[in-house]
């Protein structure tokens, strides 16, 4: 068998060395080339994961590098035992790397599933080593594409945002030490992910305290800013503004790197930090660096992080739903996803394999427990007072908690929800938005325990407390969940903001307009402080107010109209949905159905004809055959598949004899499922009898068969 390599290369370099550049640069081609542009669009992925210049660069290396070094290292040991067998060796190589090029073009124009994208890989992968080995045209290109490899690393480290972490901007100088005024008033401040001020409040705009008595107690003893929006529609962006007074033009990189200026660097000279940031890191280092070496992630996290999200660029959504740990809309601990999912292997002990996995899955972040451990953190005792900061994935998803803390297994993907969109049915749009609804009520409750702590030890007079979200959110069917497009800015915008002043005794509801960027000039009005930087909010004490209602979208700053009254439809679609709250089930129910919550089956209508519907559950009965009240876990997220009978059939779930949740099956791609809430009062330790009834337009209910889910 001839060289692989040209006459003309050999003669300029030896055969291996070419050889191997040709590996490199398809490497590059096809691994580093995708890492660098996804993760330099979207360089919040290593703020997220707290990377050092040193990790960027090293995950740089690896992405470009290794997969070469592999196939070397293969070909070496393949070598010393037949050169031949070597050189095919190498040709398999460069056919694997060719289909690697494909892949994530293809995923993008034709979404295939596994088996037609394997065969054309296949087939390319196979024409391209035959190419490879005959033309010599093909194998100088190549050692000329070896150029575009340092173009791909300046793209990616000078030429994208990942530049700012690598290379950080010099800090502006510390401002002077805060007003004694202020050095005597902790500061605590609770950021919610994602939640809507159109989920707390009925329709006419008052908050709804009997569903969420907390923030009614907050609203009746702080300043409440009825009508705050948001200033732009991704964390990454809108808490940026927050923090900083400014309004977002690009997407920049959510770093003191990046912002200096902000409400840390502020307070800095006055107040301890104690801060757990979420998706950003506005902290300035010197400030922060004990909270920050409690949250820093592994370096094998990031790699591990990394992978998974290049294994999803280039494998076909099924096989990704498949195989791979999902993404959702998370910036990090996705190799912790996987290790959840894999924790559901039962090994023997169904009962004890559910509650591995929901315990697994939910130390990817424990938010319950990030809160209480924070929560200690505030005091105006000692020398200095807090700044103590809290930004909670919560409502965000993964949907996963219940409003009593207690958590179930997300299940990974949600129904009806892909690529950022709802699909056509308006029960799974809806069915997001109650478990959305149910972390607000997570969310109420941690309010409550914020407000119950600091009275108890007496901390409450003396500080400034802001509790607010960083954007909302949507669930409208065939609507994107973050983005505006006309006819969801109600939901969009309109976010919580409660401001309790220094020595505040009553509340106040101010319904004149207030924007996220307001914040920081009004703690500095509160604490007497002169800002050092310019901001475009304003002081909320202040008389004069903008008018205008203004959010960054991704790519510019739009103005909208700012009509409060879109907040109240919104209101009044949720309250529709879901009715004006109150009850021991409230949330767990909704659609026409919801009034059977709570009802004893024995007390319904019973047809003596058994349903046509067959279900086999994902996590089948063993969950429900041995609960422990003490674990933190309930099994309250029923899933499963229906093996027969259709779409669009009303049901409802007893526990125990009593109907514990209400639902309509679904069609999701192929299959026609079944996923449910279920309300965890009605859970009671040991063993609990579980049933499902379909219900026929005359409201009588129909046995349904819980299938074996081995037999699938």
């Amino acid at each position: 068998m001839e060289p692989i390599a040209s006459a003309a290369a050999q003669r300029r370099l030896p055969a291996w060395t070419t050889e191997a550049l040709h590996l490199l640069t398809l490497s590059a081609f096809a691994v580093a080339q995708p890492i660098f542009d996804l993760f330099g669009r979207y360089a919040t992925f290593f703020v997220a994961h707290r990377s050092t210049p040193g990790d960027i660069l090293a995950l740089t290396a690896i992405a470009l590098l290794v997969p070469t070094l592999v196939v070397l290292l293969v070909r070496a040991v393949v070598s010393a035992v037949s050169k031949d067998a070597g050189r095919i060796v190498h040709l398999i190589a460069i056919g694997l790397f060719s289909g690697l090029v494909v892949a994530p073009v293809l995923r993008r124009v034709a979404a295939v599933s596994v088996v037609p994208t394997a065969v054309v890989l296949i087939v390319v992968g196979v024409l391209a080593a035959a190419a490879y080995a005959r033309f010599t045209g093909l194998r100088r290109f190549l050692t000329l594409a070896g150029l575009a490899i340092p173009v791909f690393l300046g793209l990616f480290l000078i030429g994208s945002p990942v530049r700012d972490v690598i290379f950080p901007k010099k800090a502006a100088t510390a401002p002077a030490a805060a007003a004694s005024a202020a050095a005597k008033h902790p500061v605590a401040m609770v950021i919610l992910d994602e939640l809507s001020l159109a989920q707390l409040v009925r329709p006419n705009g008052d908050i709804n305290e009997t569903r969420f008595p907390n923030f009614a107690r907050l609203a009746e003893r702080s300043n409440w800013y009825a009508n705050a929006t948001t200033a732009a529609l991704r964390t990454d962006q809108a808490v940026p503004a927050l923090l900083t007074g400014t309004r977002p033009t690009r997407r920049d990189v959510p770093s003191s790197f990046v912002y200096p200026n902000n409400l840390f660097s502020l307070l800095a000279p006055s107040h301890d930090m104690k801060v757990k940031e979420f998706v950003t890191q506005l902290c300035p280092p010197d400030a922060c660096a004990s909270d920050a070496a409690e949250s820093v992630g592994s370096f094998s996290s990031l790699v591990g992080d990394a992978a998974i999200v290049y294994l999803h660029l280039v494998t076909p959504p099924d096989g990704a739903k498949r195989w791979l740990p999902p993404l959702g809309d998370r910036w990090a601990g996705f190799t912790g996803a996987g290790r959840a999912a894999a924790g559901g292997d039962a090994g023997g002990d169904p009962v004890r394999g559910w509650l591995r996995s929901a315990l697994a899955e939910n130390r990817t972040r424990d938010e319950v427990g990030v809160f209480h451990q924070w929560l200690g953190s505030i005091s105006g005792a000692g020398k200095r007072p807090t700044m103590s900061y809290a930004h909670m994935q919560i409502p965000h998803p993964p949907w996963r908690y219940l409003p009593s803390g207690h958590f179930y297994p997300s299940g990974g993907n949600v129904p009806g929800y892909k690529n950022f969109r709802w699909g056509s049915d308006p029960y799974l749009a809806t069915e997001g938005l109650q478990r959305s609804y149910l972390q607000v009520g997570l969310a109420d409750r941690l309010v409550g325990e914020l407000m119950d702590d600091l009275d108890e030890r007496d901390e409450w007079d003396d500080a400034l407390i802001v509790v607010t979200a960083d954007h909302g959110a949507t669930w409208l069917p065939d609507g994107t969940r973050r983005r505006l497009d006309g006819v969801n800015e109600g939901a969009l915008l309109w976010v919580p903001l409660f401001i309790k002043l220094p020595g505040q005794e009553k509340g106040l509801t101010d319904h004149r307009n207030a924007e996220l960027v307001d914040v920081v000039p009004t703690i500095a009005d509160a604490l007497d402080i002169d800002l050092p930087f310019d901001t475009e909010g304003r002081s909320l004490l202040g008389r004069t107010r903008s008018s205008s209602k203004r959010v960054f979208d991704g790519s510019r700053i739009r103005e909208l109209s700012g009509d409060i009254e879109h907040l109240y439809e919104v209101a009044r679609d949720y309250e529709a949905m879901f009715g004006p709250g109150g009850g021991d089930d409230d949330l767990f129910g909704f659609g026409e159905h919801r009034e059977l919550m709570g009802e004893r089956v024995s007390d319904l209508a019973m047809s003596d004809r058994g349903s046509e519907l067959e279900i086999d559950l994902d996590a089948g009965t063993a969950p429900y055959e041995d609960v422990d009240l003490s674990s933190p876990a309930r099994p309250a997220f029923l899933r499963g598949r229906v093996r027969s009978g259709a779409a669009g059939v009303e049901y409802a779930v007893a526990l125990n004899g009593v109907v514990a949740g209400v639902g309509q099956t679904y069609r999701d791609e192929k299959d026609t499922e079944i996923a449910v809430l279920l309300s965890e009062r009605l859970f009671r330790e040991g063993r609990n009898t579980l049933a499902i009834y379909e219900i026929d337009d005359a409201d009588r209910l129909h046995e349904v068969r819980i299938g074996d889910s081995e037999d699938r």
